[in-house]
């Protein structure tokens, strides 16, 4: 709601304050950017009810939470534990002893979740932000003990920053959060040997344009409360090659291959790979797609001709970290079709 701290005597002057509080509710320009929370409603009882989570969209919010200055949570925002069981451990293992036999390392980019990236958020939500963090960074260094590469992740925690990296109300990271993990990322590739094998070019990234953005989390809550939430702002980047070079010319191999969710292709642009090409200095083909979960692009790329004809140097796969990749069943069934070697 907005509030009227300041009143008008004059009847024209009241009409023109009416007229421009009216039009702030129906826009979705970057004032509503500049200060969003007035406009943002109070989550309503229904949605603390798991019954009214009843269809295959809701049932990806249970349940929704009023965070701090107009921010929605769900539970998988708020986990305590991550990271695969043993099965799931061992199943990466044997992926990454696989990509190694065709010459490939695997880069995981497990991205942090939105409460313990932005706890300040949380208002009165009761959450053990330590705890969260703590299992978060077990997780990557358990990965790096399998002889994965994972970026410095854990920075993000500490690391002063002026801008959010994720939505109010969306569960994906903003241009924001692509860009920092991008660039973590890239340290990753540099730091490793085998990235003096890569081919070299420059990029440059433009900004292209303000879009808005109608979360998914304040769509869940539309739909559940009747109620109306202004879009968020984001900014898109697209980068190019001023190299000119063709990374698909006749005969040349991809040398770092993308595969993930939404978050790095889907109908929101964030320019994850892009980010990730201007700063390693290298070409990254992205074979991400949306609406996948965490292992649907990876398994359609291992699994593919493309893959087996011209396995690239570094697989980069980026996965939301509330998946605990703890189905050993997924592994197997992978690794059984890319024909592990026994």
């Amino acid at each position: 709601m907005v509030n009227h701290k300041m009143t008008f005597e004059k009847p024209k002057f009241q009409a023109i304050h009416i007229a421009l509080a009216t039009w702030l509710c129906a826009s979705s320009t970057s004032l509503l950017a500049e200060n969003p929370v007035d406009l943002v409603p109070d989550l309503c009882t229904d949605a603390r009810e798991a019954k009214n989570y009843n269809t295959d969209f809701l049932d990806n919010f249970l349940t929704l939470k009023q965070g701090n200055k107009g921010w929605l949570f769900r539970d998988e925002d708020l986990k305590t534990s991550f990271g695969p069981n043993n099965a799931g451990l061992t199943g990466l293992k044997r992926l990454k002893n696989n990509l190694q036999k065709y010459g490939t390392q695997l880069v995981m980019v497990p991205i942090p979740t939105r409460g313990i990236i932005h706890p300040e958020q949380l208002g009165a939500l009761s959450y053990d932000v330590q705890q969260g963090r703590l299992t978060y960074q077990r997780f990557l260094e358990n990965l790096r003990k399998i002889g994965i590469v994972v970026p410095k992740l854990h920075v993000l925690f500490t690391k002063p920053r002026k801008n959010l990296l994720f939505f109010a109300r969306d569960h994906h990271w903003n241009h924001n959060g692509a860009r920092q993990i991008a660039k973590l990322t890239s340290k990753a590739l540099v730091a490793n040997p085998a990235y003096a094998k890569l081919t070299k070019n420059n990029f440059k990234t433009r900004y292209a344009g303000n879009q808005n953005n109608n979360g998914s989390l304040q769509r869940a809550a539309e739909t559940i409360c009747g109620s109306a939430y202004p879009n968020e702002i984001y900014k898109e980047y697209r980068t190019e090659n001023i190299d000119d070079v063709d990374p698909f010319a006749e005969g040349q191999a991809p040398q770092v291959v993308l595969v993930g969710t939404s978050n790095s292709n889907g109908n929101l642009h964030f320019n994850f790979d892009g980010f990730i090409r201007q700063y390693s200095h290298v070409d990254v083909i992205n074979f991400a797609e949306s609406g996948g979960g965490y292992g649907g692009a990876i398994k359609q790329y291992l699994t593919s001709e493309h893959f087996k004809n011209t396995p690239p140097l570094f697989i980069i796969w980026e996965l939301p970290s509330y998946y605990s990749l703890s189905n050993g069943d997924f592994f197997d069934e992978l690794l059984l079709k890319m024909g592990e070697p026994s």
